[in-house]
């Protein structure tokens, strides 16, 4: 059970799944067919055809771990069980009296969960013909049909066919809808991670300019009394590249970052970004400018205080913009935006380590 377990969680894809799980439905099927057609004292003819149908799986599975072609192979063992094996086993095993009848439906409902192909509507096509012509040979040629079968042992046969196909139906769909669903709970992981990654920059993990610039736009913009802007840039982090390494830069960058982000209240639609290599924006939400710009200036304190346990002699400052998104003089966000990073510049230009805001400038 191990081996086989493995061996599933290998099957990477939902083709693969349904090709292997179908497979070994019809493979098992056709097994106890033939045991079944020993049972009630058929002729030879009909057990060699029902562990031919075995046999043209088995060949299949082959081939398909040879050339990973599962698509291809399974559209194949579709067509030689329901054009080719199947209409010889009516023959054999009964016509009409026998339960072959209901294998045909299986076969052609087997086609449907082939890719969706010109190819999957010919086989279909070409399949269904096929059983409705060997139907039509058995009507106009009675004798042609073998070993048919008296009353009881019609029923039985009927009752036992009706069990092996409900099952071998009732498995197939069961064992694809199972592996659709772990194939779309992979795809939506995936999805989320992707959503994520497009708004999240690589190496903070706050959010990028990109998201920061939708959200001035989209949610800053149009609520702007409640929210207040800040540009923060980190003092003199190209002598600290080049004295300590640009490893060290990053853990810098990221300890800023991760200060900015754990500072964020989400339930006043703080947000936190990336703005560009050293610079981050902070949306800060608060009842009035005071708040904000004391929140701003405790943020910046708080960069003085870090410390690292490789460099613990080196201390990282910050010089930053501020500004009141509802200010009216500004016409759009973008306004704003370049209003807060000349603020910003005029700090680093004018001392470092400090927030400059619309009044002091």
């Amino acid at each position: 059970m191990n081996a086989l377990r493995k061996f599933w969680n290998k099957q990477d894809t939902l083709e693969r799944k349904l090709f292997w799980s179908t497979l070994a439905v019809i493979t098992i099927v056709a097994v106890l067919s033939a045991v079944f057609t020993v049972f009630e004292n058929m002729n030879a003819a009909a057990s060699i055809g029902s562990v031919g149908c075995a046999l043209v799986c088995l060949g299949v599975a082959a081939f398909a771990l040879k050339t990973s072609w599962y698509s291809q192979c399974y559209l194949v063992m579709c067509c030689v069980l329901s054009g080719l094996m199947l209409p010889i086993l009516f023959l054999f095993c009964g016509g009409f009296t026998g339960g072959i009848p209901l294998y045909f439906v299986a076969s052609l409902f087997l086609i449907a969960f082939s890719e969706r192909t010109s190819y999957q509507v010919l086989a279909f096509v070409v399949s269904l013909v096929l059983q409705l012509l060997v139907i039509g040979l058995s009507w106009a040629h009675p004798d042609w049909v073998l070993s048919e079968l008296g009353r009881d042992d019609s029923y039985v046969d009927m009752i036992v066919s009706l069990i092996f196909t409900g099952l071998a139906v009732y498995a197939t769909a069961t064992l694809t809808v199972r592996a659709y669903m772990q194939e779309r709970s992979k795809n939506v992981k995936l999805l989320a991670r992707l959503d994520y990654l497009s708004t999240r920059d690589s190496l903070t993990e706050v959010y990028n300019r990109r998201h920061m610039g939708a959200f001035l736009a989209n949610v800053v913009w149009l609520r702007r009394n409640d929210f207040y802007l800040l540009m923060l840039n980190i003092d003199n982090l190209k002598r600290v590249n080049e004295t300590y390494g640009h490893a060290f830069g990053d853990q810098v960058i990221m300890s800023v970052a991760h200060l900015l982000d754990s500072s964020a209240d989400s339930s006043s639609n703080e947000c936190v970004g990336r703005y560009d290599g050293d610079t981050f924006m902070f949306i800060i939400g608060a009842e009035s400018e005071v708040d904000a710009y004391a929140k701003a200036d405790r943020i910046r304190k708080g960069v003085v205080q870090m410390r690292w346990e490789d460099n613990p002699h080196v201390q990282v400052t910050v010089s930053g913009g501020f500004a009141a998104c509802g200010n009216r003089s500004f016409r759009d966000y973008r306004q704003m935006l370049a209003t807060v990073e000349e603020l910003m510049r005029s700090a680093k230009s004018q001392g470092k380590n400090q927030i400059r805001n619309m009044v002091e400038n």
